[in-house]
């Protein structure tokens, strides 16, 4: 755990995500409930899909939407890099053959056309938008993939702007904006995707040997409960980051520091600074120290050593970015520290 003054995260509880999920408790609705048959509706409306399936975790819902292709789209184009592993392990759990392809630097996600005219021959695709930057989703050239928007940390960019994905993937891990204390949901508008998933996802209803496996991956109502509870703050939760992040950026701007911004109306989650060299990321991530402001290397690779000369743009967000605290959460105070810092850069 950091020392730091200002810490890289924190997560608070919020007066409506204890309501809602002590009313839950009170009626003994834990496993199951009214809670999740409206987060099911207020995400089918919010996102302007037809079908939403909760899941326990943002793994399952990966998992999940892969396991529907079915052995159709056998090779799955990824990122190289990235937060966490779980869009590599979902398609490795799934018996399928990860293609990984350079990203597009602008918004750390892949780049489709050099990967057409890299030659690539994927046939579906799991799309990370990373730091709620959105990734691009246009079907140009790519009109028979089986798209899968990875939407875990782009809530409020995703319902905002729907794209050509197959399937939207959501994630409500305690990080992120839209907390359950875990949880996930798949969305589409493919009711055959749809009804495979809600079949595999839990096997209460099963009674009978079948040649398919089942899963136990259904989300909880008390998740449920505290998801909605976080939905219920969300729009002054938006107010509050739009604004920190506009006076971070700006300030770091003035020192003529970059930052990684996407496109516009992107919801960004992170500050991702990206600097020339390793050498000015060092320098700069001791200065923010030297502050007490915790910093992270966000970005991982996901491929082994001998296959990373092989992405460039990825290579050097890598070796180039870093992150400095923003959140929910984040104190007045917090944010005068971090702008005194930015000043004497």
């Amino acid at each position: 755990m950091s020392n730091k003054e200002v810490k890289r995260i924190r997560v608070e509880s919020l007066e409506s995500q204890r309501a809602r999920v002590l009313k839950a408790i009170k009626k003994g609705e834990l496993a199951e409930g009214e809670a999740k048959e409206e987060l099911q509706s207020v995400l089918s409306e919010k996102f302007n899909r037809k079908y939403v399936q909760l899941v326990s975790n943002g793994f399952s819902s990966i998992f999940l939407s892969l396991k529907a292709i079915k052995g159709e789209y056998k090779k799955v184009l990824t990122s190289p890099i990235g937060t966490c592993f779980a869009m590599i392990n979902a398609i490795k759990a799934n018996d399928l053959i990860p293609h990984l392809s350079d990203i597009d630097s602008k918004t750390m996600s892949n780049d489709f056309q050099k990967a057409i005219i890299e030659g690539s021959e994927f046939e579906s695709a799991v799309i990370p938008n990373h730091f709620g930057i959105q990734g691009e989703i246009n079907r140009k050239g790519i009109a028979d993939k089986f798209l899968i928007e990875d939407a875990a940390q782009s809530f409020s960019t995703s319902y905002k702007r729907k794209n050509k994905s197959d399937i939207t993937i959501l994630s409500f891990y305690p990080t992120k904006i839209v907390n359950g204390i875990d949880g996930g949901a798949i969305l589409t508008d493919d009711e055959d995707v749809f009804k495979y998933i809600n079949r595999i996802v839990s096997y209460d209803d099963q009674f009978n040997a079948e040649h398919e496996a089942r899963y136990n991956f259904k989300m909880s109502n008390i998740n449920a409960a505290h998801t909605l509870g976080s939905l219920d703050h969300l729009p002054s939760i938006e107010e509050k980051m739009a604004h920190n992040f506009e006076r971070i950026a700006n300030a770091l701007q003035e020192k003529k520091v970059n930052v990684i911004s996407g496109n516009e109306g992107d919801f960004k989650t992170k500050v991702l600074i990206k600097c020339d060299s390793i050498q000015s990321r060092n320098l700069l991530v001791t200065h923010f120290s030297e502050s007490d402001i915790e910093t992270s290397y966000e970005l991982n690779w996901l491929c082994d050593d001998s296959h990373r000369s092989k992405y460039p743009n990825a290579k050097e967000c890598v070796e180039t970015t870093f992150s400095i605290p923003f959140h929910p959460f984040l104190k007045d105070q917090e944010i005068e520290i971090i702008l005194k810092s930015i000043k004497s850069i």
